[in-house]
């Protein structure tokens, strides 16, 4: 049934809500298939000589949907981002020597991890014992370069998915 609205104050509450609520839906979808992805690429692979931190202050606790406003853009932008304070710092990490997201050199490169694990020349220089082991089983590509073919049209996909649920279709 169409929707009727008593004036374009109305109807332009009833839209902006709607576009927030598509918005919300489409950057959970894109976190956590992104978050599973992660799993399928980077937490795939062996383990090197280290423990794995995962959800709890690893690389995969980095990733996060930014809600700041971008108002030269719109205030409905949201971005997958990486946030390396969420991640546990080498001076804080006994049981790995403090070597947990830090480079070869003891140094932390927390804030470089995203382009450390996705190319296997930065891996090779900034990481310790073997670095990302997955980059070799999956001949080289980084998780950032295998998620990023597929991601226009997951992404249309998914906001067409979220705008039906309100019977809007696009052209």
């Amino acid at each position: 049934m169409a929707k009727i609205f008593d004036n374009s104050t109305e109807m332009e509450s009833y839209f902006n809500k709607v576009i927030e609520e598509v918005i919300e839906a489409v950057s959970k979808d894109l976190l956590d298939d992104f978050l599973k992805h992660l799993d399928n690429t980077i937490y795939k692979a062996k383990p090197g000589e280290y423990s794995r931190y995962y959800k709890d202050g690893g690389f995969y606790a980095g990733w996060t949907i930014s809600e700041e406003a971008n108002k030269k853009i719109g205030d409905y932008v949201r971005s997958l981002i990486f946030d390396d304070n969420r991640l546990i710092a080498p001076q804080n990490d006994m049981i790995n020597s403090q070597m947990s997201h830090g480079g070869n050199d003891g140094s932390d490169i927390r804030h470089i991890m995203p382009m450390v694990l996705n190319n296997i020349a930065d891996n090779d220089f900034y990481s310790y014992n073997g670095g990302a082991l997955y980059l070799a089983e999956l001949n080289n590509e980084g998780y950032w370069d295998s998620y990023e073919k597929d991601l226009d049209r997951k992404v249309n996909r998914w906001f067409n998915q979220e705008l039906n649920k309100y019977g809007i279709k696009r052209g």
